[in-house]
C-alpha cells in the first residue's frame, strides 16, 4: 500500500474514533484549548487558509504535515472538500508521523494483529465456540470475586466472541445486577445500562444486542463490582487489543473496579504494541487457565 493511501485509512480510522476535527474554526478552538496534537493541510489548501492555523499552531508547537488534496479529503470525510484536519490524539498523531517516516506504525502493527485473530475466529465451528466458551465461563464461576460481586458490568457476545449469553441469563435468574454497554455513536463513548432481562436485547449498533431506548435505565459506574471485558487479542501482561474505536479504552479509564478479559487461548499472542491511552485488564481467563496480572503491578 502506498504511502498515501496508509495515511488516508489512518485518517479514516481516527475519525471514525472521533479523533479528528475538520475545517479552520474547530481546529482553531482545539489549538486554543491545547488538544491538537498535529495538523494536517491539503497541498492544494490555499495560503490564506493556513495562515490562522499556522500562527496558532507555531504558537503551541504542534507539528503542521502536507500531503493529499481537498476533493480526496472531502470524499474520505463525507464532504465536498476537505482543507484543513487536526488530530487530537497523540497515537495517531505519531502514526502519521511514523507513516510519513517510513516507519511501521503501532497502529498498523495492531491491525495486522486484529485481521490475523478475526480470521481465526471466523473459521471456528459453533460447536468449538460453544465447548470452549462452557469451560472459559465455569473457570470464571469458580472466582470469588466473580461470586461476590452483585453488580457485574458484562459485554454481551457478538460474532465469535466468547459467549457470555448463558452466563447474563444466569446472573438475572439470581436476582445480580447485570449493566450491559450500549455504543454511543455521537459521542463516541459507551453508556451502560442496567437490563431486567435477556429477551429485552435487540441487534443495534454494528449489530450488537443492546437494550432499545426505552428499556434503557443508566446505571452509575461506581455501582458496578466487577467488569467481564472482551477483546480480539490479549498479552500476558494484561494488555489488550479491542476493535479499534477505544470505546472499552475510555470506559476502563474511568474506573477501578475488577478488570476480567475473557478470550479463547489462542487470542494471547507474545506482546501487544501499547500506547499510553492503553488500558489493561487485571485478570484474563482461557479455557487453559485464570492469569492474574495483579500481582505484576
Amino acid at each position: 500500500m502506498e504511502k498515501t493511501e496508509q495515511l488516508l485509512k489512518i485518517l479514516g480510522f481516527a475519525n471514525r474514533a472521533g479523533k479528528l476535527r475538520l475545517g479552520m474554526s474547530s481546529n482553531l478552538q482545539a489549538l486554543a484549548k491545547g488538544r491538537a496534537c498535529a495538523i494536517i493541510f491539503a497541498e492544494d489548501s490555499s495560503e490564506n487558509a493556513q495562515s490562522k492555523i499556522k500562527s496558532a499552531a507555531s504558537a503551541k508547537r504542534v507539528p503542521i504535515y502536507r500531503f493529499g488534496n481537498k476533493a480526496r479529503f472531502g470524499e474520505l470525510f463525507g464532504r465536498n472538500e476537505v482543507a484543513i484536519i487536526g488530530i487530537v490524539d497523540s497515537g495517531f498523531a505519531k502514526a502519521i508521523f511514523e507513516i510519513l517516516n517510513g516507519r511501521e506504525t503501532e497502529l498498523q502493527r495492531k491491525q495486522a494483529i486484529r485481521q490475523r485473530i478475526e480470521k481465526q475466529r471466523r473459521n471456528l465451528p459453533k460447536e468449538w465456540i460453544a465447548a470452549r466458551s462452557a469451560e472459559i465461563i465455569a473457570r470464571l464461576k469458580s472466582l470469588p470475586e466473580f461470586q461476590t460481586a452483585r453488580t457485574v458490568h458484562a459485554y454481551i457476545a457478538w460474532r465469535s466472541e466468547v459467549d457470555n449469553h448463558s452466563l447474563i441469563k444466569e446472573m438475572l435468574q439470581e436476582d445480580r445486577r447485570v449493566v450491559v454497554p450500549v455504543v454511543d455513536l455521537t459521542t463516541r463513548t459507551l453508556r451502560h445500562s442496567q437490563i431486567e432481562q435477556f429477551e429485552d436485547l435487540a441487534p443495534r449498533t454494528f449489530g450488537i444486542l443492546e437494550p432499545p431506548p426505552e428499556r434503557f435505565q443508566p446505571a452509575a459506574l461506581g455501582e458496578i463490582d466487577l467488569i467481564i471485558v472482551p477483546g480480539i487479542a490479549f498479552d500476558l501482561n494484561g494488555n489488550r487489543i479491542g476493535f479499534g474505536g477505544g470505546y472499552y479504552d475510555d470506559f476502563l479509564r474511568q474506573t477501578c473496579v475488577l478488570k476480567i478479559g475473557l478470550c479463547f487461548h489462542f487470542q494471547i499472542i507474545d506482546q501487544i504494541p501499547t500506547r499510553a491511552q492503553d488500558e489493561r485488564v487485571d485478570m484474563l481467563i482461557t479455557e487453559k487457565g485464570v492469569y492474574d496480572f495483579r500481582r505484576k503491578t
